[in-house]
């Protein structure tokens, strides 16, 4: 390869250090050069996270960039160090173990990367892809989407992987190890198509039948539920109030369908069943809540959604469920 990367970062880190100086709280590379396997066409993907941004750090930021030489291939993230400690843990998950630093540690990200995350990554890669697959087959009917929806997989895949062994394993060569026979076709075709300059019907039959038979814990995972267990703090009777008043107000279609409590010395145990409408899933979703109270006083919650899809076999759209559980999210 004729571009060498790492006199390129070396010029990149001398203008962006001049520039902002202590105000750099991190710098990595991303993408296909931060994992090793860049080609000639890969794009070169720099993540810089300062104390704040302003629009005038950007446009600095964007003139630093045109004056570094093949400005053409650079894209990446930029942000202030506040936002991304605020983004959304699911994404979060993937831009720390597929970031490579260069300057500075996003190890405090892991603060606020949890199990749950790491699924709700899942089902976001999921449908998009599936999503995405059936409109391009439909609409679009491009090669280019197709083999960029594989290397949306290969996300997915990774995620899945990290759930099952603990191991994030950011080269394709290294994932294929921890994956099963239909997550290494996909991951292999993948592979393929990127050297390819046409596809064949085959390759879009290969993604299309692995997102819709949600293999194991594949694309569309029939055994994932939205769920969100956690200790809460403060007085038990208040926070069964205060969740009951937010659900309630937070929707128009939202409704208490039932209730239960149960009460023995000082162990306390409530739940509450409540249903909205989901337009995403077109249909109603339920959010049972069970909060229980031990003798050693600690408050422990657990919410479970179901519904929200109208598919027939497995859960292709669970958007409808995760939105109920964020309203909850916020009022705890």
């Amino acid at each position: 390869m004729s571009f060498a990367i790492d006199e390129w970062v070396k010029k990149y880190i001398s203008a962006v250090q001049k520039q902002f100086h202590d105000r750099i709280w991190f710098l990595g590379l991303q993408g296909s050069y931060g994992r090793g396997e860049a080609t000639d066409q890969s794009d070169i993907d720099m993540a810089l996270i300062l104390d704040s941004v302003s629009i005038e750090d950007l446009d600095i930021y964007s003139k630093i960039l045109d004056a570094l030489p093949n400005r053409d291939k650079v894209c990446g993230f930029v942000s202030g160090k506040n936002e991304l400690l605020s983004w959304e843990p699911a994404d979060l998950f993937q831009f720390y173990y597929d970031t490579t630093p260069i300057l500075g540690s996003l190890d405090e990200l892991l603060n606020n990367i949890h199990e749950e995350d790491i699924r709700r990554a899942i089902r976001i890669g999921a449908c998009n892809v599936y999503h995405m697959c059936v409109h391009n087959l439909v609409h679009e009917k491009s090669e280019d989407i197709l083999k960029s929806l594989y290397k949306s997989a290969s996300f997915t895949l990774q995620a899945i992987a990290f759930l099952n062994t603990g191991r994030y394993k950011k080269k394709k060569a290294q994932l294929l190890p921890l994956l099963n026979d239909k997550e290494e076709l996909v991951l292999r075709t993948g592979i393929e198509l990127k050297t390819k300059k046409s596809c064949q019907s085959k390759n879009l039959e290969i993604i299309l039948s692995y997102c819709s038979t949600g293999h194991r814990n594949g694309f569309v995972r029939s055994d994932i539920m939205a769920k969100l267990e956690q200790t809460v703090y403060g007085d038990f009777d208040q926070i069964l109030n205060k969740i009951e008043t937010g659900i309630l107000n937070g929707s128009m279609s939202a409704s208490l369908e039932d209730s239960s409590d149960f009460e023995s010395g000082s162990t306390r145990c409530s739940v509450r069943v409540f249903e909205r409408y989901s337009w995403t899933g077109s249909n109603r979703v339920s959010l049972s809540v069970t909060l229980f109270q031990g003798d050693d006083g600690m408050i422990h919650l657990s919410a479970i959604t179901a519904g929200g899809s109208q598919a027939m076999f497995f859960k292709l759209n669970i958007f409808g469920e995760e939105a109920f559980l964020d309203k909850l999210r916020e009022l705890l």
